[in-house]
């Protein structure tokens, strides 16, 4: 009986050796890939996109994995982005599939880099990423700098190569800053870049290594080109071949970050001379001039003060961290809201002209503030521009408030 149950093993055992023979895994059948789009017509696609690729020649799979995967009609979907609280996950699809619809239906630019890694390298990687398509795994908390569909493809690439990435990128220095980077990808979108000049606080000047620049995914594809990894004992470039999939018709991406503040001193001048020219001529009784130096108040109060507010709840309200420490608050103080009331009061009921003007001065004088304090190596936030634009008009405010005789 023991001799009949033996054999039996033993049989059992061969068979599940030939078996498995024909489908051993071991990395050699795996191609791994970036794939990386340039910018895009949406607000979203002007920072780019990736995804990794993974081609499997034994069972014939083909499939591109998306770290930037969100739904706008997620629950409070506007709520949790604007607190720093906004859900991505890694989706799935097939690559042909996507890179047809990156070019035909998005006209977007895209670039294959095939990644030299070892047979165990692929497995690592492959089951590293099959693991995070999991329900339970796919889930994260997105930022758009340091956790977002690049950066998550980085570190899983990272992984795979046992750290070496990411010593290869961290020694090299970048001369870029989140915020140059953020200006410079939206310099088709003016309105909104001028936004982000203003929102964006002192953390996003820091200097950047190119491990840190990789958040954006056509950094990351240069910064592949360079990097050499050692197996062995021997070097070889990470990537073994790159491939156009598509060149976009369309503007090329800005190479630099432009300087905002020519753009900012000329509205902040065109504001503050219509304030000083009407605030002067209401001055004489005009009834045209005190209806238009009202307003004029008014708009500037109203503008001021609210970037002023939302720039402090964003500091004291939310997640996004870049949002922190904004010296805009020393141009665009909430309290400057007031004027959006005592500007026009001023100008009708004359008892409220001193504590118009008083609020008008106490605003000019942090402006200024703002300005000297810039040679103070604390305060290094790159917000010239945005005193440009506050100063004059608090100033022009300021001076056309001020109490004196009213024929």
């Amino acid at each position: 009986m023991i001799g009949r149950g033996l054999v039996a093993i033993m049989l059992c055992a061969v068979s599940s050796g030939l078996y498995a023979q024909p489908t051993r895994d071991d990395g050699s059948q795996l191609t791994i890939s970036v794939l990386t789009f340039g910018q895009g017509d949406a607000v979203w696609e002007k920072f780019g996109h990736n995804a990794l690729r993974i081609r499997d020649a034994r069972t014939g799979s083909d499939v591109a994995y998306n770290w930037g995967t969100f739904d706008f009609d997620q629950p409070n979907f506007l709520r949790r982005f604007l607190v720093g609280n906004t859900l991505y996950w890694l989706a799935t699809d097939p690559a042909p599939l996507m890179i047809e619809h990156y070019q035909r239906n998005l006209n977007r630019s895209g670039v294959e880099q095939v990644l030299a890694l070892t047979p165990e390298q692929k497995v690592k990687l492959r089951d590293f990423v099959l693991w995070n398509e999991r329900p339970e795994n796919r889930n994260y908390q997105y930022d758009y700098y340091v956790d977002n569909c690049s950066t998550r493809l980085r570190d899983a690439i990272d992984r795979a190569l046992g750290g070496q990435l990411r010593r290869a990128l961290v020694a090299k220095p970048s001369p870029h800053t989140f915020r140059s980077e953020s200006l410079r990808l939206m310099s088709s979108l003016r309105l909104l870049q001028s936004g982000m000049q203003v929102a964006l606080g002192q953390p996003a000047d820091q200097s950047l290594t190119a491990w840190e620049e990789s958040f954006i995914p056509m950094r990351l594809r240069d910064r592949l080109r360079e990097v050499r990894v050692v197996d062995g004992g021997t070097a070889r470039p990470l990537v073994a071949e790159e491939h156009v999939l598509h060149v976009a018709a369309r503007e090329p991406e800005a190479t630099d970050a432009p300087s905002l503040v020519l753009r900012f001193l000329i509205a902040g001048l065109l504001i503050a001379g219509v304030i000083a020219v009407l605030g002067a001529r209401a001055v004489a009784g005009g009834r045209g001039a005190r209806l238009g130096f009202a307003v004029a108040g008014a708009f500037w109060g109203l503008v001021a003060g609210t970037l002023g507010l939302l720039l402090a709840i964003a500091w004291m309200a939310t997640r996004h961290v870049f949002w922190y420490r904004n010296e805009n608050l020393l141009q665009l103080a909430p309290f400057v809201l007031l004027l959006a009331a005592l500007a026009p009061l001023a100008v009708y009921r004359p008892r409220w002209r001193r504590p118009a003007f008083a609020v008008a001065v106490a605003a000019a004088a942090l402006s200024a503030l703002g300005l000297v304090l810039k040679v103070l190596p604390a305060f290094d936030q790159r917000n010239l521009a945005v005193v440009m634009l506050a100063l004059p008009a608090n100033a022009a405010l300021a001076w056309a408030l001020r109490p004196r005789r009213v024929p």
